[in-house]
């Protein structure tokens, strides 16, 4: 059941981002570090060291849903600044 709620969450954001011309970019966070180290040409140690440096300047807490959303962030700035 709880996967259906997340599901049904999610779409209803996208749905609503969409809407409101909010630009949304869907990753998969198993894979994000790969993606992200592939795209900005890093090796990915060097994607997750600045990610521990992010973690040590925001502070606690920083969850996987943190360290995930700001890989997102990361790779959709780096795939906009590629074009």
């Amino acid at each position: 059941m709880h996967v259906t709620e997340k599901a049904l969450y999610r779409d209803a954001l996208l749905a609503a981002a969409e809407q409101a011309g909010i630009d949304v970019h869907r990753y998969e966070p198993a894979s994000v570090v790969a993606s992200l180290a592939r795209t900005a040409r890093l090796p990915p140690a060097e994607v997750e060291a600045r990610l521990a440096e992010w973690g040590r300047l925001v502070g606690r807490p920083w969850r996987r849903a943190h360290k995930e959303a700001a890989l997102g962030a990361w790779l959709k700035i780096v795939l906009r600044t590629a074009r």
